[in-house]
């Protein structure tokens, strides 16, 4: 397990034992991560060799109190800081909602097109790969220009490959296999 993953599953743990708000502690771990990439001495206070650790841990706790952290938040961002981690936090902030999501029954699905994709072909893809699996599906999009055509969709960590490319592949295959088994068969 990657340390991001364990700072995320133990914070959501915290939360969900003490009725925390998920949303509001993954808004503020953003909002902090925003702060600290807007405000470059921020930036280099909690991430440079030569800030020691008690240091680090001062500079985060005045803006975690600053900015309204809860409790739990306000700890993990200040043992970050001490730890000389704070470099992780969108690592965090990714694998925390991915915590928040399965602990809904809720899968991540991955687009890959060539072209951006609305909101709404990404809810339909959502709801028609939730279909098929039996649970509710969010897609994220990601752009890659190198598609020829059509999109790769991952959840679950299987990959289903509508693109172009690998449509091509397939014909290809197909027609080599094809003219062998006409040769067998005569």
């Amino acid at each position: 397990m990657s340390v991001a993953k364990s700072y995320a599953k133990a914070l959501f743990s915290v939360l969900r034992e003490s009725s925390g708000d998920v949303e509001a502690a993954s808004a503020a771990l953003k909002a902090f991560r925003v702060a600290v990439e807007a405000h470059r001495s921020l930036r280099v206070a909690l991430t440079s060799p030569l800030t020691s650790s008690r240091e680090k841990a001062a500079v985060a706790k005045d803006l975690a109190e600053k900015m309204g952290m809860s409790g739990p938040v306000r700890a993990v961002v200040i043992t970050l800081a001490e730890k000389g981690r704070a470099s992780i936090v969108a690592e965090i902030i990714d694998e925390f909602e991915l915590a928040a999501m399965e602990a809904e029954g809720v899968l991540r699905g991955e687009v890959v097109s060539a072209e951006p994709l609305s909101d709404e072909e990404l809810k339909d893809l959502g709801a028609a790969f939730g279909k098929k699996l039996g649970k509710t599906v969010r897609m994220e999009l990601t752009v890659d220009p190198d598609l020829i055509a059509g999109v790769k969709v991952t959840v679950s960590g299987i990959t289903y490959d509508g693109s172009m490319r690998a449509q091509l592949e397939h014909l290809q295959r197909t027609l080599a296999i094809a003219p062998a088994q006409s040769v067998l068969s005569h």
